[in-house]
């Protein structure tokens, strides 16, 4: 188990760019293309996952006294619906424990497993295009179909076709 952690955290930070100066808090949606997290979009699209022209969107919400001096924490929430939004009792616990929630819409048990998990992962990276985001306090919860295939699988494979936008500020 701790070997498969330490993939994903390696996979997380290897898609993660640099962080901007916007310091939004409360809730907001942060819409990029896969040109604007990864260097070679083509390499992620899965079959019909997705699209490199494709507007993604991920719903977050970002702590009131979110500091960039004090990097955040950070959810990455895989939700059964359609809508990324956080359920309103959740954002007392994330605000104390200084995390920031991001899940990404069109994400829910009725699409690909492959397009899931890739905007799963991608999430971090489009986090911290505009978060300090502290990597040893990433976490990945949600929900999945009871018929999708090996999650260690899928990551093994998406971690050898991602490769990070180099960005210089």
């Amino acid at each position: 188990m701790h070997n498969r952690q330490c993939r994903l955290a390696g996979l997380l930070l290897a898609v993660s760019g640099a962080v901007s100066n916007a310091a939004e808090t409360g809730h907001r949606v942060l819409s990029l293309t896969l040109a604007d997290l990864v260097s070679d979009p083509a390499a992620l699209q899965v079959g019909s996952a997705l699209s490199t022209d494709e507007i993604l969107e991920w719903q977050m919400y970002v702590p009131a006294d979110y500091d960039p001096s004090r990097p955040s924490g950070l959810l990455v929430y895989i939700s059964p619906t359609r809508s990324g939004d956080i359920p309103r009792s959740w954002r007392q616990v994330l605000d104390r424990h200084n995390v920031i929630w991001i899940a990404a819409d069109r994400s829910g048990n009725s699409e690909l497993v492959a397009r899931r998990l890739i905007l799963a992962l991608l999430a971090t990276s489009a986090a911290r295009k505009h978060y300090a985001i502290d990597a040893e306090r990433i976490y990945i919860s949600g929900h999945r179909n009871p018929d999708a295939h090996d999650f260690e699988e899928a990551l093994l494979y998406l971690d050898s076709r991602i490769q990070p936008r180099q960005q210089t500020f």
